[in-house]
């Protein structure tokens, strides 16, 4: 038999519903890409830039839906002291953007 882990070792993933639309447009550098964003609850973004960077806790990748947990590297919508979009702490798996393998963007 095995232990279960006692349920303070569980944190809850945030369970959020996928955008009405998502699509990625463009990559624009090695770190870079352009996103088009459209959810009736965040908004309308038509060219979104999304950064690389890594995952700062456990969530679900917006694009395929497949889990995300802290350290995965992922894109994020980028944010500013003076600009903070309603979806910034949205994420996208870098491994599911096209032309990404092992940390760096193939032109």
């Amino acid at each position: 038999m095995t232990k279960r882990p006692p349920p303070e070792a569980l944190e809850p993933v945030e369970v959020e519903p996928p955008p009405a639309h998502i699509s990625i447009l463009e990559l624009l550098s090695s770190k870079t890409l352009s996103v088009c964003w459209s959810d009736p609850r965040s908004g309308h973004y038509a060219d979104q830039v999304w950064r690389i960077g890594l995952a700062r806790k456990d969530a679900f990748c917006v694009l395929t839906g497949r889990p995300i947990r802290r350290g995965d590297p992922v894109f994020r919508p980028r944010a500013c002291e003076t600009y903070f979009p309603a979806n910034r702490n949205r994420m996208i798996l870098a491994s599911e953007v096209p032309g990404y393998a092992r940390g760096i963007l193939l032109d």
